[in-house]
């Protein structure tokens, strides 16, 4: 299905990034009504997209948990070039599959991550059957490979431990070493609170070595602890929802990685900070079951770019996915996509693009 949206005008935006200064093109914006359907089931819950310049296609995964259709990643080309984004052709989406070949029941997935390899993909889920987290080596064709990822017992929900319902495995990234990056959302219950307007909340990152293409297991060679920043606004009227959590990583070819977080508040709206940051000099937590008592020196992070509401654009909403798209005039992009929760009052799936330079 080809749809062609609303062309905005380019802004320019100058942000720091490390030692260098940094620059970002806003290229343009699109947006999708939340509704539409590709071969009768809706498109909708983007949460992770991700760009393979072979094909110089995009696939973008929903988050539906295969209760409005089945789990599922879609293909899309997008019509970018410097003067904007023109339009988008979405394909019929892969479906993703168990080990047998058949589609996850309902509610046995959540997928929110998702990072393309060469003849395949990785992707996360915030919980399975059992409530835990875990990740996905996939073919191509959607079906799950045999690898498995070993996660530690302490992210393992339980009385007073594990992974938060819905606050676990939203980011992924792969590295130029082809390492596989998985971030929680926001703490461990036995490492503290979720984001509040006081405080942030302590992270985990979990980094697994190169899988072998002979390997049945993977565990994890390290963790570290992402600061969650607070949450950006006091909801409106005070009491009502607000949250903030870390939503998407992607690995930087230069070292480090973006790191992309999620605010909410009712009334309010929904602001987006995106980071870059580095594992440098951050303390190793694993096998540190709990972080309360613990020291530790957490990642650090830089602040390069804020996105509400009335600013580089009209309108932001809940933009969970980014990666790299194709480069334009020799210049790197990078790609925003929205999760707009399925929900038809006033949200979408959106689209925006930057040019990096």
């Amino acid at each position: 299905m080809f749809i062609r949206p609303q062309i905005f005008a380019a802004i320019l935006i100058a942000i720091s990034s490390g030692a260098q200064a940094e620059e970002l093109t806003l290229i343009g914006e699109f947006t999708l009504p939340t509704g539409l359907k590709i071969e009768g089931v809706e498109l909708g819950g983007l949460s992770a997209i991700d760009y393979d310049p072979a094909q110089d296609q995009f696939y973008a995964l929903s988050d539906d948990r295969a209760q409005r259709g089945p789990a599922r990643v879609y293909p899309l080309k997008l019509e970018m070039t410097e003067a904007g984004i023109a339009g988008a052709d979405i394909s019929a989406p892969v479906v993703l599959t168990d080990a047998d070949g058949q589609p996850y029941a309902p509610k046995s997935v959540d997928p929110e991550g998702f990072r393309l390899i060469p003849g395949g993909a990785y992707w996360s889920s915030e919980s399975g059957e059992d409530g835990a987290p875990f990740v996905v080596k996939m073919a191509r064709d959607g079906r799950t490979a045999p690898l498995v990822f070993e996660i530690p017992d302490y992210h393992r929900p339980g009385a007073g431990m594990g992974a938060r319902n819905n606050k676990a495995f939203e980011a992924l990234a792969v590295d130029e070493e082809g390492r596989v990056i998985v971030g929680l959302e926001n703490a461990l219950v036995q490492d503290g609170p979720v984001a509040s307007l006081e405080a942030g909340s302590p992270a985990r990152v979990l980094l697994f070595p190169a899988p072998d293409a002979s390997a049945a297991r993977v565990a994890p060679f390290a963790e570290y602890v992402y600061p969650v920043d607070p949450i950006a606004a006091a909801p409106v009227p005070a009491g009502e929802f607000a949250d903030n959590g870390l939503v998407e990583l992607l690995a930087r070819p230069e070292g480090g990685f973006y790191a992309l977080e999620r605010s909410f508040s009712a009334g309010v709206g929904t602001t987006i900070k995106l980071f870059t940051g580095s594992f440098e000099g951050a303390s190793d937590v694993l096998g540190v079951e709990s972080l309360k008592s613990a020291s530790y020196t957490p990642i650090t992070k830089r602040l390069i770019l804020t996105l509400q509401s009335g600013g580089v654009t009209n309108h932001v909403d809940n933009l969970e996915g980014i990666t790299f798209g194709p480069a334009i005039n020799g210049q790197r992009t990078l790609v925003l996509i929205s999760d707009n929760n399925f929900n038809p009052r006033g949200q979408l799936t959106q689209i925006i693009a930057f040019k990096v330079f």
